[in-house]
């Protein structure tokens, strides 16, 4: 069964693959759209949303000293951004951390 598969999806991805013919032209502009995308994440991952996402993520996974640590870097870098709800969230999760986690990060 697993044989007949491999064989299968192999030639739908050789039948597939086959068609792909690109000139100079069309690689450029998918150069060019790859930079475009990649300018866009850039600024999007230095957004305070994003932080206050990854602290969530965090959260989600149970390491809550490296949630508070983000949140508290989130509440330093962009004080005025939703201050009550990450103030909030801070005290909520630095109840959680363990007495023996530092939960400042060590100088870098």
């Amino acid at each position: 069964m697993n044989r007949v598969l491999y064989l299968t999806t192999t030639v739908f991805l050789s039948f597939i693959l086959s068609g792909c013919e690109m000139n100079g032209k069309e690689i450029v502009e998918l150069r060019n759209e790859v930079r475009y995308l990649e300018t866009e994440i850039s600024s999007v991952r230095a957004a305070p949303g994003f932080t206050f996402g990854e602290a969530f993520d965090y959260v989600d996974a149970g390491d809550y000293a490296e949630a508070v640590n983000l949140l508290s870097d989130l509440k330093n870098e962009f004080p005025e951004w939703n201050s009550d709800i990450v103030t909030t969230f801070l005290e909520k999760y630095s109840k959680m951390v363990p007495e023996e986690t530092d939960t400042t990060r060590s100088a870098e």
